[in-house]
């Protein structure tokens, strides 16, 4: 059994990808905003982890804000509401919280506690700085207190790498801290569906991809900024922004692009589906994330499975695979030197670093790899 340590506890990866488990009958409770598999959407790496814990006996039920919430073939969707959140939390055996979002998580923290269930979150950079996120000095005060009761009142908190662990222990919660990553079902990406579209990418361009919200957050700036840095190399190239597009921002974006002259080089790609999201990785060239803050790395983990190489900003990548990506700060300069040289190599050579990714990856955060992980954290928090 491989092991790769780091701050709060190893994560433990098989060799092999085949994991051997004892029969456990446990039933956790996950908690997490959104099941809309929008671009960058930790609902994405979620649907995968509730198929990995049923074939490991492990039931699994959903709490969302969703309006009208998906069914699953592998877990018990639930809407929101007081009595609902009740009766979850007093069925399950453990809570796990993705992400945090007070108009949900508050409620569940408070009832787990109040019938004595243990609780579990994995903040998904929630609690990580965010230059983006303002408010006066007495409203960070008085969230900076709830949330480290909050944190510390958990079995365990969940950090997406290093850099998240950090952040946290600057809450003191380090003693319940652990890093562990979010999979992917890869063979879900072994196979590109149909990528005719009506997308603004002509055949003979080639595509630098972004997948996730159209929000400054996101780096986006540096990125267009950078892109239009690059001259000559970025002739027949395309960069598509896909993803949400939540308030004016992409509005906002457009005219900076416009006032640039770069209409021709960027396009946007509104909010597509996951289907979409396979299909616009299948044609992309290289794959890019700029994030400013923690965000956990669904689009990384997605090109990664698509075989598409990758040049990301560190903050949230899983520990230890960083070197099979092109990794760089969130800078104009930074973005421009890292996609430099996949613009002008040849494309066997892109497709020969993305294979050498690909078969890394699979070997840590592939969920049938990773899932024995997860199962062994659960038994801990219920049988402490």
């Amino acid at each position: 059994m491989a092991r790769s340590t780091a701050a709060g506890g190893p994560f433990r990866v098989p060799r092999t990808g085949i994991v051997s488990h004892a029969a456990v009958s446990i039933s956790v409770l996950h908690v997490v905003d959104s099941l809309n598999d929008h671009a960058g959407a930790p609902a994405i790496a979620l649907v995968g982890l509730f198929k990995a814990l049923g074939d490991h006996d492990v039931a699994s039920s959903v709490i969302t804000l969703d309006r009208n919430p998906q069914p699953s073939g592998h877990a018990a969707i639930h809407g929101h509401d007081p009595e609902t959140v009740r009766q979850c939390v007093r069925a399950a055996d453990l809570v796990h919280l993705h992400g945090f979002d007070r108009r949900l998580g508050d409620g569940v923290v408070s009832e787990a506690r109040r019938v004595g269930k243990p609780y579990i979150i994995a903040p998904l950079g929630t609690f990580s700085p965010n230059e983006h996120v303002q408010a006066g000095w007495l409203t960070c005060l008085a969230e900076w207190v709830h949330y480290r009761r909050v944190l510390r009142r958990a079995s365990v908190v969940i950090a997406l790498n290093e850099a998240e662990a950090r952040d946290l222990r600057r809450r003191s919660v380090d003693g319940g801290v652990r890093v562990l990553p979010y999979g992917l079902n890869f063979d879900d990406y072994a196979d590109a569906p149909d990528s005719r579209s009506h997308w603004d990418v002509g055949d003979d361009e080639r595509i630098v991809l972004f997948l996730g919200p159209i929000h400054p957050v996101e780096g986006l700036v540096p990125l267009v900024r950078s892109i239009g840095e690059l001259g000559h190399d970025f002739r027949g190239w395309k960069l598509v922004l896909a993803g949400p597009q939540p308030g004016d921002w992409r509005q906002k974006m457009e005219a900076a692009i416009g006032r640039k002259h770069a209409r021709d080089r960027v396009t946007f790609v509104a909010d597509p589906d996951l289907r979409a999201q396979r299909a616009l990785l299948s044609r992309a060239s290289v794959l890019v994330s700029a994030s400013l803050c923690v965000r956990c790395p669904v689009s990384v983990t997605q090109a990664v499975a698509a075989g598409v190489p990758v040049v990301a900003t560190d903050h949230g990548l899983p520990p230890g695979l960083t070197s099979h990506i092109h990794l760089c700060k969130p800078t104009r300069a930074d973005l421009r030197d890292a996609l430099r040289p996949l613009l002008t190599c040849r494309q066997d050579a892109r497709l020969s670093k993305g294979s050498e990714a690909r078969q890394a990856w699979a070997r840590a955060v592939d969920w049938p790899a990773l899932i024995q992980s997860y199962v062994e954290l659960y038994e801990s928090a219920v049988h402490p």
